[in-house]
């Protein structure tokens, strides 16, 4: 966990170095602009992707408990079906927006745009793929560092890209980057895992056979994962008609300083947990092993997540610039929505192992239903805040849909310690955004003493309610038996 969690900082290093080269180089309507593309990028890619990446990765890893040659068959049949997917889409998308320009009006002046970000479509349902398999295969740390050489290859590139052609430039560096990894991805697994996408004998309709499930999994992955990137793409889609590119620009900059904080998270979620969850065991053991892993998860988010609630202007400042400081006050509530939506995504991964996926895809769509409503009804009184507000609202209902299911279905206890520490955590967060003035970006000493005081209290409550192996005194005789001789 550990291993992979350093990966995936140097990762975030490289996505901050980009958000700061797009800052400097767009400004708030370029940013806005691209953050928007992206999204609609990520949008498109989960909804053409049809959740095969999750539905493989859960399949992979049964054929990797039974044998190396099952293991490489399932690999070869996923990855066809992937590679056709993200060809047609491709073309498919291409083709809809020469026919169809007018398809989204508020982007339709950034043509150009548009049909750059589509060509990164293919890469990045391919890295996703690749990810997983290796996620399956045992392997997390080979999967964070394929993951950080494609993120580090795009984000270079594609700042020489809008260095020398703008937002367009942009996407079209990126996307050749991004390709040039997925190749040399492949190459990898096949000379040290022997999987090919050319191995012969391998049939996809017998694959799909021997997994009947692998249709309605894929379903409902493919629900959960498209409304939620249907979810991001909206508020920004919103923020933009009613309220322009700057603001839009405002609301992006918030978004992705609040996601580089849970990213490392994500990560460690998607590469670990996910699998651990897939595998054989009692559904207590899975249970047990939830819980351990929600606990760590808010202590982390706590570290990370509070000082930046308590210096967001310094962090807006440094990662962008100056002109996006009318974002401090979302960004401290995008940081409210990351830490429901890490516990929301652990309670996914829960149904997905007990198998009871159907009802992640169903929170997911009344996620996507709350948020619309809540985003179209408050971004008029409230501007950009009605986003993660929005987003919080639609997490929390989410969240609750899945618990009631867990405890109805596999018999899960509620897990009220675990939750009163993400409350905490939230709470904590809404507290700094009251306390202290968030546009401020070097306080005075005194400003400096009391925040680090409050982040103090905050993160000593939520480590001193943790289970006796995760607290103070088990991290003391740790570092008595490592370094005490």
């Amino acid at each position: 966990m550990i291993a992979v969690g350093l990966i995936q900082v140097a990762i975030l290093f490289f996505a901050l170095l980009r958000a700061k080269g797009l800052a400097v180089m767009l400004g708030p309507e370029g940013v806005g602009v691209v953050g928007t593309m992206e999204q609609l990028v990520v949008t498109v890619t989960q909804i053409a992707a049809f959740g095969i990446p999750i539905a493989a990765m859960k399949f992979m890893s049964a054929a990797h408990s039974v044998s190396d040659d099952a293991f490489r068959d399932s690999f070869a049949a996923f990855i066809r079906v992937m590679i056709g997917l993200a060809l047609f889409v491709t073309t498919l998308g291409v083709v809809a927006y020469l026919s169809a320009p007018q398809l989204l009006p508020s982007l339709a002046e950034h043509g150009e745009v548009l049909v750059a970000s589509v060509l990164g479509v293919p890469p990045m349902m391919m890295t996703i793929m690749i990810s997983h398999t290796l996620a399956a295969a045992q392997r997390p740390k080979a999967a964070a560092t394929y993951n950080f050489c494609f993120v580090g290859s795009v984000a270079v590139f594609g700042l020489f890209g809008a260095w020398t052609g703008g937002a367009a430039g942009f996407f079209y560096a990126a996307a050749a980057a991004g390709a040039a990894v997925v190749l040399g991805g492949m190459i990898w697994l096949r000379r040290n895992l022997g999987l090919s996408l050319w191995r012969p004998g391998v049939s996809i309709r017998h694959q799909l056979t021997l997994r009947p499930k692998v249709f309605s999994t894929a379903f409902t992955a493919s629900v959960s994962l498209a409304s939620l990137s249907m979810t991001m793409l909206l508020i920004r889609y919103v923020t933009i008609s009613e309220l322009g590119e700057v603001q839009t620009g405002y609301l992006q900059a918030a978004l992705s300083l609040a996601l580089s904080v849970g990213s490392v998270i994500g990560t460690i979620n998607a590469l670990q947990l996910a699998p651990r969850m897939n595998r054989q065991q009692p559904n207590a053991e899975r249970f047990t092993h939830a819980e351990d892993f929600a606990n760590r998860v808010v202590l982390l988010l706590a570290a990370g997540a509070i000082p930046v609630a308590l210096l967001p202007g310094l962090g807006l400042a440094i990662l962008f610039t100056t002109e996006f400081l009318p974002a401090t006050t979302a960004l401290i509530f995008c940081l409210i929505w990351q830490v429901n939506h890490q516990f929301r995504t652990i309670c996914l991964q829960l149904l997905i192992g007990t198998d009871h996926p159907m009802t992640g895809a169903f929170a997911g769509i009344l996620t996507l239903a709350t948020t619309t409503a809540a985003i179209i009804f408050l971004v008029g009184p409230v501007g950009i805040l009605a986003a993660p507000i929005a987003l919080i609202l639609g997490d929390i209902l989410a969240i609750a849909v899945m618990l009631f299911r867990l405890g109805t279905a596999v018999s899960m206890p509620v897990p009220w310690a675990v939750m009163c520490r993400f409350a905490a955590a939230s709470a904590g967060l809404f507290g700094a955004s009251q306390l202290f003035a968030p546009d401020v970006i070097l306080p005075d000493l005194s400003g400096l003493i009391l925040r680090l005081i409050y982040a103090i209290g905050v993160f000593g409550l939520i480590w001193g309610t943790m289970p006796k192996h995760l607290g103070p005194l088990a991290v003391l005789n740790w570092v008595r038996t490592k370094f005490g001789s």
